[in-house]
């Protein structure tokens, strides 16, 4: 009987010899570019869904070759790729770059992600690929290092904010971190795009910078990113408030006093805080109101206190 993964692959086999044959006269870009996507919607949720970690590193390797081959083509960062649903497909506010991105759970309950940086160069009308390396499991305090996205802090971002001061872009990334079976993460880091001072030749030359001093968090607190930790069984909200420009999110504490520090008993406390950018900095501002202004406005009903009805008001 044939295994699930070798019919898997040479499904995929299947795929991607056609591909050889596209480069040639009468097809267009579109129509190459739709063939790629077609194959990634078959392979992605296989990364996701597949029964081993050997077989869903196998397939994980080979959307990893398929997109970044997409991702050479021609006039390729304006193809949407919306039918991939496996992956976030983020782009820049600014459309200097669009961000692919993805994680593989593994099945002792820890995950790995990974990520493709699509940059354009408007002058030169071209674009170019630089491959994210998620280097989360070294043993370091994330919170304080600025790294190249060989070091990255891997996450599965699903939003990014544009903020700007003294003619720096700085790019917010909201992102979700499974972590294992206990405990789940969230994170906001910020990118730079930067070059080396003394071998620029282009646009190729594009470096992403993750992590900057940037976080305010009390008087003489700075970090880099911020990273909140919390129990796998609850959920945390990390948001984008565009009205107000903040980034809204819930407060998290311990079940009970005795639980600090042990993130498994973390979790959101019905409070919310939120970074305001301020003068190049992230601000942290406590105990803000979250509500919609709807909301506000709504008719609060009285709880009873020791099962008695509320006194009717007087007319």
């Amino acid at each position: 009987m044939i295994s699930c993964t070798f019919r898997a692959f040479f499904y995929f086999t299947l795929s991607v010899l056609p591909f050889t044959g596209l480069s040639g006269t009468g097809t267009t870009t579109d129509s190459v570019l739709s063939a790629y996507e077609d194959s990634l919607c078959m392979f992605t949720p296989l990364v996701l869904n597949s029964k081993t970690d050997s077989e869903k590193m196998f397939f994980n390797d080979r959307v990893t070759a398929l997109l970044l081959k997409a991702l050479e083509r021609d006039n390729s960062f304006f193809y949407s790729f919306d039918k991939v649903k496996s992956m976030a497909i983020l782009s820049s506010p600014d459309k200097r770059f669009r961000i692919f991105n993805w994680h593989l759970p593994e099945n002792a309950g820890s995950y790995r992600y990974f990520g493709i940086i699509q940059f354009y160069d408007k002058k030169s009308e071209r674009s170019f690929v630089y491959e994210l390396q998620d280097k989360s499991g070294l043993p370091e305090d994330w919170s304080k290092r600025s790294v190249t996205g060989e070091r990255w802090y891997g996450a599965h971002y699903y939003r990014i904010i544009l903020s700007k001061r003294k003619g720096v872009r700085y790019y917010t990334l909201l992102g979700w971190k499974g972590y294992n079976s206990r405990t789940t993460k969230k994170v906001i880091d910020v990118m730079i795009i930067t070059n080396p001072p003394d071998s620029y030749r282009g646009y190729r030359d594009y470096i992403p910078i993750f992590g900057a001093p940037v976080f305010t968090c009390g008087k003489d607190t700075t970090s880099r990113r911020i990273i909140f930790e919390y129990s796998a069984m609850v959920s945390m909200s990390v948001q984008w408030d565009e009205k107000k420009k903040r980034i809204v999110f819930d407060h998290l504490s311990p079940g009970k006093p005795e639980y600090a520090g042990n993130y498994e008993f973390y979790g959101p406390d019905f409070s919310c805080d939120a970074f305001k950018f301020k003068r190049g900095r992230w601000t942290l501002i406590e105990d803000v109101d979250a509500r919609n202004p709807e909301d506000k406005k709504s008719k609060k009903t009285k709880i009873p206190e020791k099962g008695l009805l509320p006194e009717k008001t007087k007319k």
